[in-house]
């Protein structure tokens, strides 16, 4: 990839687009380092379902926030290709491994994480940069867990559960929307909004969405929901059913606080996700219940 010595390179304009993601088609598009890997490496071949994402810095040069990476997505894998100094190491993400998948906005800045039995990589990049990453972010879930077969006005009617939010979480209801994937009927949904539990104590709001195929939770977490960036971005997280061994919820109301429990994720492959909860045991309740009767 060469580098542009004209006048305008050094602008802070053009320095941030460098830091934008990127879909290149061959090696040619990527730093130096990259094309020298897939040169020197037949055994390597160029993915044709590509997104780069470019490093960047902090003020000091040395000094380095996020390393490049090349992400590329087959029927097989979710493969990472990193930038280390001169060196390109690779990371491979078996589909029937993945069980993870988290995509976060916070203003400008936005992140991909991707979690599987053994290996876990978060790579940021540019909110500016959402209409490349969005797409890629679809064919990826829809690789490790593929739409169900929901017609079209089944569909929509499941849709309509996600309507009764827009008097409390308007935000989580718009991207619950937006995030459903064409076929994937909802089977139950739960919202719960923020509530104080103890002093100086809250449980921040969460939306978790049961479909077919999927668990869906759309959350703002404690650090964002503190400051007003938090009106203007999410987490949103997408997990295989077919990679939960269990969904449960457990009362928590003999430790003292009123109506609290909490609702547990439990991995085929071991380990748990825990969420505190609040005034919302009905609808965890029935979450449950759908996922047990699948």
């Amino acid at each position: 990839m060469q580098e542009n010595n004209d006048w305008y390179a050094k602008t802070s304009s053009v320095q941030t687009m460098k830091t934008w993601a990127k879909r290149p088609e061959a090696p040619r598009d990527l730093p130096e380092p990259f094309v020298t890997f897939f040169s020197s490496d037949a055994s390597e071949t160029f993915p044709t379902d590509a997104v780069f994402l470019p490093g960047d810095k902090t003020l000091r040069p040395q000094d380095i926030a996020f390393r490049s990476r090349l992400l590329g997505l087959d029927q097989k894998a979710l493969t990472l290709w990193e930038e280390r100094g001169r060196q390109i190491e690779k990371l491979q993400f078996p589909l029937s491994e993945i069980r993870w998948i988290q995509r976060g906005v916070v203003l400008l800045s936005s992140w991909l994480e991707v979690s599987s039995d053994t290996h876990a990589a978060r790579l940021p990049f540019a909110s500016v940069n959402e209409i490349l990453i969005d797409p890629f972010l679809l064919r990826l879930r829809q690789a490790v867990a593929p739409p169900g077969e929901c017609d079209e006005e089944t569909w929509e009617r499941s849709r309509d559960n996600l309507d009764r939010l827009g008097p409390l979480h308007f935000k989580f209801m718009s991207y619950g929307r937006r995030l459903l994937r064409r076929g994937d009927c909802v089977r139950a949904v739960a919202y719960q909004e923020e509530r104080r539990v103890g002093w100086r104590k809250f449980v921040t709001p969460f939306l978790m969405i049961l479909t077919e195929k999927e668990f869906l939770i759309i959350r703002d977490p404690e650090h964002i929901r503190r400051g007003r960036q938090g009106l203007y971005g999410g987490i949103f997280s997408f997990a295989p059913l077919t990679q939960i061994q269990s969904l449960t919820w457990e009362s928590l109301n003999g430790t003292g606080g009123r109506d609290k429990g909490e609702f547990r994720l439990g991995w085929k492959a071991g380990g748990q996700l825990v969420w505190e909860t609040s005034g919302v045991q009905k609808e965890l309740s029935a979450l449950v219940e759908a996922f047990n009767s699948r």
